[in-house]
């Protein structure tokens, strides 16, 4: 890319990457019709953790703007596709989001959206490129 060291453009790309696998893994979220999406369970929860009442579809482009964060990551520091899809909801929706509040534990959400969840990050890591 012009006017960029070669490290960042390594991440320039990785963003775009992240933009589309993350456009890609959303289309996944049709596997749970009747839960809300977890992206929306938690960026609500983030507002009201915040004193905020929650912003109707601000949950899309926090969504977006995280997989272009996680895709800028991948690409620098070289992570294997799959297993750094899986280290991401494992290290946010099996531990840390439920820890702070943000999104009920594995055990206490609805099974459905829990597995779809699961199966988009595997999408995620599937439809990033290097």
């Amino acid at each position: 890319m012009i006017g960029l060291s070669v490290a960042e453009g390594v991440q320039v790309r990785g963003a775009l990457s992240g933009l589309k696998a993350t456009a890609v893994m959303s289309s996944v979220f049709v596997l749970h019709p009747d839960a809300t999406v977890p992206p929306k369970v938690v960026t609500d929860n983030v507002f009201r953790a915040l004193g905020l009442r929650p912003v109707s579809g601000a949950w899309l482009p926090a969504h977006f703007a995280f997989g272009m964060t996680l895709g800028a990551l991948r690409a620098r520091v070289g992570a294997p596709r799959i297993a750094f899809a899986l280290a991401v909801w494992a290290g946010g929706y099996a531990t840390s989001l439920p820890a702070l509040g943000l999104y009920p534990s594995l055990a206490r959400d609805h099974g459905r959206r829990a597995a779809a969840s699961l199966v988009s990050h595997l999408v995620f890591g599937a439809a990033l490129r290097d």
